[in-house]
């Protein structure tokens, strides 16, 4: 059977369609445009595909058809109730995913933004990919959802929901949103979809280019090429649409998509129509070919901004052959609509009266309008309508006039030269004017060699060392305290100066990190540079509990210790308090008292006794305490010879990250590990870093270093991360006192300061910024003209940083709303007591410990017994940490737990400012900065002071690599107060501007 299939549409729960878009309506449109099979469109939705389930009846196998009570009757039909008397439309499950992620390829890191067409044969199969994809976003907010996910992953996940899918990279040219795409595309379709790419058989070429077109990348000739309309209006069905000759049937339709047997080619757009043909700026008029483009650098005459470089330009940039013969491939036909035929003749608008009444007079004579365009006799179209008869013909000879696309702006093609119209005959063919052949590549071939022997520019290859880092690197025998500001290259100088030793042959290197995270970069650039064989890195609290299960039976334990959960030790506090019979004592003094380093013989009082009696039962259960670690670390470095000479062998080196935050348990610890003249140190560290005060961590420990060792001091000063923008108004926080200024590497840096009503305008002007910021999220923002910066950054290098989480809900509310992908930063989880108590006594065992030292990979878990949500917490933690040994993630996970839960690819991180240490974003938001919130004195806490606020603020602002965003609302309550409404003494000086409120009246764009 012959049949025409419109696979890619939307419903009107998609931004920017037609809010008249209902299952019955598309039914109707497809019979008007003679469309057999019409994808239903936007399935994820779970609105949208509750409707359906209950207005469609299964058809032939996976396809569906509309149940007799729900047809519209004709008065409801209106002027398209003659449809109703042809054979009902089929549909298929079918939906567009946005995926908007980083990744690494040919060209480097990059923001990735794909969209991608999956077409189920059951609606079990879509709520079964629907449910996977509720679990990484919001699936309500829009019809075509944008999530965080790596494309060959969802590749994965439709697989998952079933193994007869279709999935379709959709129109892989679109510069902004496709899978070859300029802005934010791959080179390939391996390149996206790795080893899964086989399971892709099928590529749609989008309106902006046709077959010819792609049949100029030899990559492409095993994908059958296929065509959608994307529809974003019943009317618009079928602007492009397949050609199939297969029984009427899901399983068929994906055979000849798959052989191409039975697949007779595709219905198409003119190219130059579409939207992104040529380069251009559509701001400034600028419409460029691929050769001017090059001409002018790739820059607008105008603004001097980027161009927007098109399709035509991107194919000849992956072009690797000339136009080959037409006969290999399955044949294609470029049509004009119907309506834009009338439209010419009658010289008036598409969505004019008379030009509709024409159009439908000949679709209800004539048949489906693709029927009229494609294959209905000129003579039988004659009889109907002589002029357009004339403008059929026109059309499949391809004789056209055209005015290119370019920068969102459609093109024009016209099947009558411009400003011409039929004056007077029935058919008066003759006096038309003609118009030349359209040639199948509208561009010089010889062109080619122009563009793709352009160079390459804007690749930027990281220099060499500075000389102050090259200083700190090649410092050899003697302590040394590198005083290391924001983005000074701290990481790059610390993995040089181990790639050194190791190259000069040293061993016993140990680097002690404050997380894992800095503990899996330090491994992993050591990978790529020398390789991490022979050194250490991980926690002070790793290294100590690998020193416990080393040691264990000389600690005093059968197996090595179990380290207690916060839940876990507050119970043991309770009873040890209770045998005591102390009332209730704080565990916050146990806590403070053994950050001081001190022990329980030297406590005296009640808490002395408490706490004494709270090791004893902490002995009973073979277990300890995570502030334990380090002070069984020491005694047994003090009390036994022989862990006395194994830490000798293993610090022969020791490097110190983050020194600033050492308290003293983690000071007393590293003196027996490396005592001076025995072991070479190397701090590095910012004191105006310093933010942990409430742990006990001071930076006064690096100065007592300094002095105890006689180290070397040497400072990098100049950032390489912020510009010079942010870092006057984060060394304006900390005040005159510092005593030191950063230099920026450049400017071209923003700090702005909105001032905001509530809470929820706050929260909803920080979701409209970063929709701007990541570039748009759909082609809304673009085609709306809501996105304005072209320069769009991935989710994950955007990051929400707020003083409390007091303030989060607000902000997570506004991103669900708008359909942020993102990720509530910090929310740990960990292994259960059983499951940590299996791996204590695993690694107890002989041999066991040394054989994981260089063991990488998850398989280990299954093999000591890890199954269920301790399995696979164990396999989120080798995912997120691959050059890290078994070992040392084993010593982290039981010496601590696992830390926060990271952002992740793809998605916005909302996290404290204490989270954010250590990292850095490229875009940072700083919501309620309040008097009150910072610095922040609503609970006021022991251990937090101003100075330390300051630096908080500090460490906050810094983590931007080119902008931040500050915001305040006038009015908020939080915990029964009502807060002053004012900006931040911190930050009274800036310039807050009132920020502008949304635009709440309805808007209905129309994309097509």
């Amino acid at each position: 059977m012959r049949f025409i299939a419109d696979l890619h549409t939307h419903s009107r729960f998609s931004r920017g369609t037609s809010k008249f878009l209902t299952p019955q309506l598309l039914d109707l449109w497809a019979r008007v445009k003679g469309i057999t099979v019409v994808g239903t469109g936007d399935c994820t939705h779970p609105g949208w595909r509750k409707e359906l389930s209950e207005v469609l009846e299964p058809a032939e196998e996976g396809l569906f058809v509309l149940r007799r009570e729900a047809l519209p009757t004709p008065a409801q039909a209106g002027e398209i109730a003659f449809a109703l008397d042809r054979a009902p439309t089929r549909f298929v499950l079918s939906g567009e995913i946005s995926t908007i992620y980083s990744a690494e390829s040919s060209d480097g890191k990059r923001v990735r933004k794909v969209h991608h067409v999956v077409l189920f044969p059951s609606f079990e199969a879509a709520e079964r990919f629907s449910r996977a994809l509720e679990r990484r976003g919001n699936l309500a907010s829009d019809g075509r959802p944008i999530l965080g996910i790596d494309s060959r992953d969802l590749v994965e996940m439709a697989l998952d929901a079933h193994p007869g899918v279709i999935f379709i990279p959709a129109h892989i040219w679109t510069p902004w949103f496709s899978v070859l795409g300029s802005k934010s595309g791959f080179d390939s379709i391996e390149e996206c979809y790795r080893d899964l790419s086989s399971e892709i058989f099928a590529v749609e070429t989008g309106l902006s280019s046709d077959p010819p077109m792609n049949w100029l990348c030899s990559f492409l000739d095993r994908f059958t090429l296929v065509s959608n309309s994307d529809a974003h209006s019943a009317g618009n069905l079928g602007r492009e649409a397949n050609l199939f000759d297969t029984e009427l049937s899901f399983p068929a339709m994906r055979e000849a998509l798959k052989t191409r047997k039975g697949f007779l080619g595709t219905v198409e757009f003119f190219p130059e129509e579409g939207k992104y043909h040529l380069d251009g700026h559509r701001k400034c008029g600028v419409c460029l070919t691929p050769v001017e483009t090059l001409e002018r650098e790739g820059r607008c005459p105008v603004c001097g901004r980027p161009l927007t470089v098109g399709v035509m330009n991107r194919v000849v940039q992956l072009a690797d052959r000339d136009l080959i013969e037409p006969e290999r491939f399955p044949p294609f036909y470029s049509l004009v609509p119907l309506d834009e035929v009338v439209a010419e003749v009658e010289g008036k608008g598409v969505q004019s009266k008379g030009v509709k009444g024409r159009y439908f007079d000949l679709v209800r004579k004539l048949g489906g309008e693709l029927q009229v365009l494609l294959e209905v006799p000129v003579e039988e179209i004659i009889r109907v309508d002589g002029w357009v008869a004339e403008g059929v013909v026109r059309m499949r000879a391809r004789r056209v006039w055209v005015r290119e696309g370019f920068d969102g702006q459609y093109g024009v093609v016209r099947v009558f030269p411009e400003g011409w119209r039929p004056e007077g005959g029935l058919f008066g063919r003759d006096q038309a004017p003609e118009v030349p052949v359209r040639p199948l590549l509208a561009f010089d071939p010889g062109m080619l060699s122009r563009v793709k022997g352009r160079e390459e520019g804007g690749a930027v290859v990281e220099g060499g060392l500075t000389g102050v880092q090259r200083e700190v690197v090649r410092v050899g025998d003697g302590a040394l305290c590198v005083v290391a500001g924001p983005g000074a290259g701290k990481t790059r100088v610390l993995v040089e100066r181990v790639a050194r030793l190791v190259a000069e042959g040293e061993g016993g290197i140990t680097v002690l990190t404050f997380t894992r995270k800095a503990a899996e970069e330090l491994k992993a650039r050591l990978q790529g540079t020398c390789g991490a064989e022979g050194v250490w890195a991980g926690t002070f609290h790793a290294w100590a509990y690998e020193c416990l299960v080393r040691f264990h039976r000389e600690a005093g334990y059968e197996v090595p210790p179990v380290v207690l959960d916060e839940e876990e030790r507050r119970e043991v506090w309770e009873e040890a308090c209770g045998r005591v019979g102390a009332g209730r004592v704080g565990l916050g003094r146990l806590e403070r008292l053994k950050r001081e380093g001190m022990r329980p013989e030297e406590v005296e009082g009640v808490v002395g006794e408490v706490w004494r009696v709270y090791e004893g039962v902490l002995a009973e259960r073979g277990a300890c305490d995570v502030d334990d670690l380090l002070l069984r670390a020491a005694r047994l470095i003090d009390e036994v010879e022989g862990v006395r000479e194994w830490v000798r062998g293993r610090c022969r080196w020791v490097l110190v990250d983050e020194a600033q935050d050492l308290n003293a348990a983690q000071y007393e610890l590293l003196v027996r590990m490396a005592p001076g003249g025995e072991g070479v140190v190397c701090m590095i560290g910012d004191p105006a870093q310093a933010i942990y005060g409430f742990r006990g961590a001071s930076p006064e420990w690096m100065d007592r270093f300094v002095e105890e060792y006689g180290a070397r001091v040497v400072r990098l000063e100049e950032s390489f991360r912020c510009p010079a923008e942010v870092l006057e108004v984060a060394e304006g926080v900390l005040g005159e006192g510092v005593g030191r200024r950063m230099r920026a590497r450049g400017g071209g840096g923003r700090v702005s300061a909105w001032e905001c009503a509530s809470p929820e305008s706050e929260a909803e002007f920080i979701a409209r910024q970063i929709e701007q910021r990541l570039g748009g999220t759909t082609f809304f923002s673009f085609d709306s003209e809501v996105v304005e910066d072209e320069g769009g950054v991935a989710p994950e290098e955007i990051g929400v940083l707020c003083r409390t989480h007091l303030v989060m809900d607000v902000l997570e509310e506004a991103f669900r709303n708008h359909g942020i992908p993102y990720r509530r930063v910090g929310e740990g989880v960990r292994l259960s007591r059983g499951a940590r108590e299996r791996l204590a006594r695993v690694m107890g065992e002989g041999g066991v410990w040394e054989r994981a030292a260089g063991e990488v990979g998850g398989g280990v878990g299954r093999r000591w017994g890890l199954e269920g949500e301790d399995l696979r917490v164990w396999e989120e933690l080798v995912g997120r940490f691959p050059h890290l040994p078994v070992r040392e993630l084993v010593a982290d996970c039981l010496a601590g737990g696992m830390e926060g839960v990271e952002g992740r690819k793809g998605e916005v991180s909302l996290l404290s400012m204490h989270a954010a240490k250590g990292l850095e974003f490229e875009v940072v938001f700083i919501p309620a900065c309040e008097a009150g919130l910072v610095p922040f004195s609503l609970f006021p806490t022991e251990g937090s002071d101003e100075e330390e606020e300051r630096r908080l603020l500090y460490v906050a602002l810094t983590r931007a690599k080119r902008e931040v965003v500050l915001t305040m609302a006038r009015r908020r309550t939080l915990k029964g107060r009502i807060l002053p409404g004012a900006p931040s003494p911190l930050l009274a000086h800036l310039p807050w501007r009132p920020a502008p409120l949304p635009d709440r009246g309805p808007r209905q764009y129309t994309l097509f």
